[in-house]
């Protein structure tokens, strides 16, 4: 299956081992020297309108992309894991530790 950057950027991703949603493919990491995409990046979401801050953006590597279909990517968990539900970015945690 060959896709754009448009056809990827409209898909959702998923974790494979709960099914958790994790957000939409927002941006790409291409690395220049080879040519190949690297990472797929979802950014992440804001808490309380963005009053409160946002989550961390997620890096997801592309050995950690399972399967690619119609409408969904399928992750591993390790990626989940890795960011959205640890470390929060946040306007308190920026003055205050």
């Amino acid at each position: 299956m060959i896709c754009s950057f448009s056809d990827i950027r409209s898909k959702e991703i998923v974790s494979a081992k709960d099914g958790i949603k994790i957000g939409h493919v927002d941006d790409v990491e291409i690395d220049t020297q080879t040519s190949e995409l690297t990472a797929l990046i979802s950014y992440g979401k804001y808490r309380l309108f963005g009053l409160l801050g946002k989550y961390s953006d997620m890096r997801i590597r592309w050995d950690q992309i399972k399967l690619i279909g119609e409408d969904i990517i399928i992750i591993d968990d390790y990626a989940v894991s890795n960011s959205y539900y640890g470390k929060k970015d946040s306007f308190m945690s920026r003055w205050f530790g």
